[in-house]
């Protein structure tokens, strides 16, 4: 249809054409109409009822009177130059922007715009003749058009052009109800695209338990509206959009109203209090249709309910006895009934706590991690670690009163030690734990003599490493790079004076015993010249003469429990690679 109509306002407008050599308008005879908007022509009318519709052309609202004239309309006057270059339109909605480009010398050319509506086949004039090119064009309807534009110069060279339009109108389109409820009001929006500024709005509530309509926000400029429900339910949230060319668009919107409840109620300790200690009690609550008038914090203590506060929204209850309870938080309306309550149990006791153990466990170079194992009911409970070095006598606070369980322990030296833990609950009572231990760095130490040895290739299945630092040797068996413990022994090797030499050896030979002045060292087994690796010192009637390990003692020597010096003799092959490192 809006093709058709396209074609009959272009065939109409090729027959105007085609008379355009005769025709011309009769611009010094033309009166607009201020009522009417509409052009006529006292000269046609004046002189012959029976007008040649090629020279005259009017209807009953708006007309433009023609006579034949032997100048063309486009024709050249002397005097002032024009020329038109074409009409640009810019849609807006429900109105457009029009203006015309042209040349002239003249400055005070004048503008007249002019209307043709192809459906009713009308002409009327849109802006009568002003010094300005553009012009704001609002068509009566959507449809087809025709936007005609004379430009006359001062001396009365005039020029014309016309552009044909098809005017859309305002659009709108909804796309979807937002409904955010804010207290006892309920607020809803409306997302819509438009080119109308001057859209307008209108709400309607549908309630379902009612069947009835009302209106809730008449006709406005604004997309949002509010309501007030005055009972929990179901509502149809209805929104009609208008614009101001007489386009409609509805959209509803489904939305329940829910009753007045309770939204939160939290007892603070959780689930345990004490005596004489603050318990803490937080509500909350929704009044969807304000009909809550008062509210009360209550309490059971077994044979009685009463009221520990009202109107608030938290309190402080301090219980004095042991035993069972119920706490609980009430809404009530304006008829003092109860709508909401949440109810909870609560039990009151003595703090108590037992230490079921104390766990020290090495994390490297006589460094440790402390943790108590303990059972209470104190959430509240602090905890302080000491140590007490039966070497020297002296405590330490190694963590003071925190609420954490661990510390983290440095002993200033290997020995024995007590590590002490303190339990201290909200009634100042306090639980101690004291347990012996012996600091001695052994995992840790193992654990770098081990990454050592597997930087280490062996001819054979075993590696011996020897830890000048810590005194210790490593027993490894497995293969080159891909070694693992058999044994970690203490030792005595060269004292600062006379160190144990340094560096990558091989076992040589071995043999019973030697002696050493009027000392007695047995199962020896060589790795660099007089360097060995023997038993402590004994007596040359077999006695012990000196069976210190752990420290640097020797010549040079690699001294072992002489158990662990036969081992050595007894199962280390020739050629094992021996590292000696501090």
């Amino acid at each position: 249809m809006k093709k058709l109509k396209n074609i009959i306002a272009l065939s109409t407008f090729i027959f105007l054409l085609a008379f355009s050599a005769k025709v011309s308008f009769a611009l010094d005879d033309e009166v607009v109409d201020s009522s009417t908007n509409d052009v006529t022509t006292q000269q046609a009318q004046s002189t012959d009822e029976n007008v040649d519709p090629v020279n005259v052309q009017e209807d009953e609202n708006a007309g433009i009177a023609t006579q034949e004239n032997d100048n063309n309309l486009n024709a050249v006057n002397a005097g002032f130059d024009l020329s038109l270059n074409g009409i640009c339109l810019l849609e807006k909605g429900t109105y457009d922007n029009v203006g015309v480009a042209y040349e002239t010398n003249d400055p005070n050319i004048q503008f007249r715009w002019l209307q043709y509506d192809v459906e009713n086949q009308k002409w009327s004039v849109v802006s009568d003749w002003r010094t300005g090119n553009w012009i704001t064009w609002t068509p009566p309807r959507a449809g087809d058009f025709w936007i005609y534009v004379e430009a006359k110069t001062s001396d009365g060279n005039v020029q014309t052009s016309v552009y044909g339009h098809h005017h859309e109108g305002a659009s709108l389109q909804l796309n979807g109800i937002c409904v955010l409820p804010s207290g006892t009001m309920t607020t809803m929006g409306v997302a819509y695209e438009t080119n109308d500024p001057n859209i307008q709005f209108q709400w309607k509530v549908y309630d379902l338990s009612t069947q009835k309509w009302s209106i809730v926000k008449p006709w406005s400029a604004s997309n949002w509206g509010s309501f007030q429900p005055t009972h929990a339910g179901d509502y149809w949230l209805y929104v009609e959009a208008l614009t101001s060319d007489g386009k409609m668009k509805t959209s509803v919107y489904g939305h329940r109203i829910f009753k007045s409840t309770i939204t939160g109620f939290s007892v603070s300790p959780d689930s345990v209090g004490y005596p004489n200690s603050t318990t803490h009690l937080s509500a909350s609550y929704y009044d969807s249709i304000g009909c809550i008038t008062r509210t009360k914090f209550i309490l059971y203590d077994g044979n009685t309910w009463s009221s520990i506060a009202e109107n608030v929204n938290e309190c402080d209850w301090t219980p004095v006895n042991t035993g069972s309870y119920l706490l609980g938080y009430q809404i009530i309306n304006q008829s003092n009934n109860v709508i909401d309550q949440k109810i909870s149990g609560y039990y009151v006791q003595n703090p108590y706590a037992t230490i079921n153990n104390v766990d020290v466990l090495e994390s490297g170079n006589l460094t440790y991690n402390i943790s108590a194992d303990v059972s209470t009911n104190d959430s509240g409970a602090q905890y302080r670690f000491l140590s007490y070095d039966l070497s020297s006598g002296r405590w330490e606070t190694i963590q003071n009163y925190s609420y954490s369980k661990s510390a983290t322990w440095h002993a200033p030296h290997e020995g024995s030690y007590w590590v002490h833990t303190e339990v201290l609950l909200r009634d100042g009572s306090v639980k101690t734990f004291t347990k012996g231990f012996n600091a001695t760095g052994t995992e840790y130490r193992k654990s770098v003599m081990l990454n050592v040895a597997n930087n280490y290739a062996s001819s054979t299945n075993y590696c011996l490493l020897v830890d000048r630092a810590t005194h210790k040797v490593g027993v490894f068996k497995g293969s080159s790079y891909n070694w693992s413990y058999l044994y970690y022994w203490d030792c005595s090797d060269g004292k600062p004076s006379t160190p144990t030499v340094s560096g990558t050896f091989k076992v040589q030979s071995r043999g019973y015993y030697f002696d050493s002045g009027n000392s007695r060292c047995f199962w020896y087994t060589q790795f660099h010249g007089n360097y060995l690796f023997h038993s402590v010192l004994y007596n040359k009637n077999g006695t012990l003469q000196d069976g210190r390990l752990g420290m640097g003692l020797s010549h040079g020597c690699v001294r072992l429990d002489i158990n662990n010096a036969k081992w050595i003799y007894d199962n280390i092959p020739r050629n094992t690679t021996v590292v000696v490192y501090n």
